[in-house]
């Protein structure tokens, strides 16, 4: 049990809650490796009617203006005589084929009754009854139907007119029956193979519903329900997705329920006034030492904004502007959050900095094929009767694969491809969600973006007829053997055969190894240094800014956890040397030389 469930009934906290619990709404999200995501969603419901005679709990709360379903599953409901009630009036019935009250629309094909435009009026309880044509009741239900003026926070706020996965995991979704219902309607159903309604490439490989083109009547709560072959369900999902216009891109997608520090750099901000606004709203200032609204607490050192245990509400703008003593504005910074749920297992994982492709494989993939790449819903390559808008010919190779270079953690996410044949059909597509992550190995070296470095060895008697080998991440980078130098990339070595790089750029990062050989072919020494390259960060080259990015080791540093110095220099400090552990490691091993 934790904060949020505290002093809940035990019958709600179950994976199961029994009807009759007095429980708020639980959705629940349950996967194939038995793992439970619970949102518990207190909702602070107005204006209920509840009648005198009657406080029973709610079945289902809908928000105010919306459609739903009250349910009632009969496969045979043409043939039979159907009434359905409202707090005991009849609001529909139909026998021999004629609907009065009521009209054939308000329906479904299993009898449910189809509600729209609710209104606070239409709370209450529904009953239904169902007779043969004998005149003989065969079935009853009763269902108890609450209307909330939406306070509902969203799961995902996504951009109008971009495509959207609502996630649902599912490894054995093939063989199984899904329902997926938007507010209530079905909108996707796959039985025994068939859509109905729906089509096949509405849902993904693990059953996400799959929307495309989002206009604001998209928004909602979307639920799933999947069942096994016996007709027996086993998995349910509930996402309330919220459409928005802006396009602005975020600056950072934080996980759900993380902590975050919306950067700021000042190393003098105890003497100055700073004011921190979300979506133009002032949520923190700080004036002669009084903080209203906000308190110390709420940022750092240096001025960054510090929020706690996310939610998306927390999506937006952030701008700080900071004053001197005198009033006057003299440092500004903006940065964009977005909020992410997304709980999926990662299909990539590649390192900050690094090149990676996202992978397609089409072994014909020829010029007059169109192929669409979607980074998050958002099209980042296109190609059309041989033109790249957005992108361009070198960013995907010869089989389609998506080509990223120096990544940064704004590139996670779901990547989409679709191609289509010269007929305008598509005939292939591909998903992958990648996650960047920033080296676990604490760097030996931290050097500057731009800056030379030598990579060290020191070999006092280095002779020319001795064979030496420098490896990065695994790749021979420099080998010098009889006197030549062949070198994969443009490094040379010094003297003492110390590797020499020149402007350096992230994608240097990572392990160097060396060895060095005598003529006889004996190894006399070997060493390794991991190295970690900085963006330059001094809060001088970021004053008067209107966009404020983390550096490298900011990232890192928040990624990590990390307040080890040899991980993270703070702003204004000198890179570490290499530690004496590293030091002593590398005598170690030159006192231990082996063949």
């Amino acid at each position: 049990m934790n904060d949020r469930t505290q002093g809940f009934p035990a019958a709600c906290l179950l994976p199961i809650v029994h009807p009759g619990a007095m429980c708020p709404p639980v959705y629940t999200v349950r996967n194939n490796m038995s793992r439970t995501l619970q949102l518990v969603v207190l909702v602070l419901h107005g204006f209920i009617s509840l009648s005198a005679a009657s406080q029973d709990s709610c079945n289902t709360y809908v928000p105010l203006g919306s459609s739903f379903n009250v349910p009632l599953s009969n496969n045979n409901i043409e043939d039979n005589e159907i009434t359905w009630k409202h707090n005991g009036m009849i609001v529909l019935k139909r026998k021999n084929g004629i609907y009065k009250p009521g009209k054939k629309e308000d329906i479904s094909a299993t009898g449910s009754l189809l509600l729209k435009d609710l209104k606070f009026e239409n709370e209450g309880l529904y009953e239904a009854e169902v007779f043969n044509k004998e005149g003989i009741r065969i079935e009853t239900t009763s269902y108890r139907l609450c209307v909330q003026a939406s306070q509902e926070p969203c799961d995902k706020y996504v951009p109008l007119g971009s495509s959207f996965s609502v996630p649902l995991s599912n490894n054995n979704i093939e063989d199984n029956e899904i329902t997926w219902k938007h507010n209530g309607i079905i909108v996707l159903k796959r039985k025994n193979g068939i859509y109905k309604p729906g089509k096949k490439e509405d849902i993904s490989a693990t059953g996400s519903l799959l929307l495309k083109d989002l206009k604001f009547e998209n928004e909602g709560l979307y639920e799933a329900e999947v069942f096994n072959k016996e007709g027996i369900s086993f998995q349910t999902a509930s996402y309330r997705l919220c459409v928005q216009a802006s396009q602005e891109p975020c600056d950072k997608y934080v996980p759900l329920g993380s902590s975050f520090s919306v950067p700021l750099s000042n190393n003098n901000i105890e003497d100055n006034e700073i004011t921190w606004k979300h979506n133009g709203i002032i949520v923190l200032k700080r004036k002669n030492g009084i903080y209203k609204p906000g308190k110390k607490e709420d940022i750092s050192a240096t001025g960054s904004l510090q929020l706690k245990d996310l939610k998306f509400e927390n999506e937006g703008l952030y701008e700080a502007e900071v004053f001197n003593k005198e009033g006057i504005s003299f440092q500004t910074a903006s940065y964009r959050l977005c909020v992410q749920a997304s709980q999926e297992p990662c299909d990539l994982y590649s390192l900050l900095g690094s090149p990676v492709n996202v992978p397609l494989t089409i072994d014909n993939l020829e010029e007059d094929n169109e192929i669409t790449w979607k980074h998050n819903g958002i099209i980042v390559l296109k190609r059309k009767n041989g033109i790249y808008k957005p992108g361009k010919k070198e960013d995907i190779s010869a089989t389609g694969s998506l080509q990223l270079k120096d990544l940064k953690f704004e590139n996670e996410g779901l990547y989409e491809a679709e191609v289509f044949n010269k007929e305008g059909i598509s005939f292939q597509t591909a998903s992958y969600r990648l996650c960047v992550q920033a080296s676990q190995e604490p760097c030996d070296l931290y050097s500057l973006l731009g800056s030379p470095v030598n990579v060290p060895l020191t070999i006092d008697n280095l002779e020319e007829d001795n064979e030496i080998t420098w490896k990065h991440n695994g790749i021979i980078v420099l080998k010098k053997k009889n006197g030549i130098s062949k070198p994969v990339k443009e490094v040379t070595i010094s003297a003492t055969g110390s590797l020499l790089l020149k402007d350096l750029k992230f994608e240097n990062e990572g392990l160097y190894e060396a060895e060095v050989f005598n003529k006889e072919g004996i190894r006399i020494e070997t060493t390794s240094y991991r190295l970690c390259v900085q963006e330059i960060g001094t809060h001088q080259t970021r004053q008067h800014s209107s966009s404020l990015q983390l550096s490298n080791f900011e990232e890192r540093a928040m990624r990590l956890g990390s307040m080890d110095p040899r991980r993270t220099p703070r702003a204004g400090e000198e890179p570490l040397p290499p530690t004496s552990a590293t030091s002593a490691k590398n005598e170690a091993r030159k006192e231990g030389a082996h063949p």
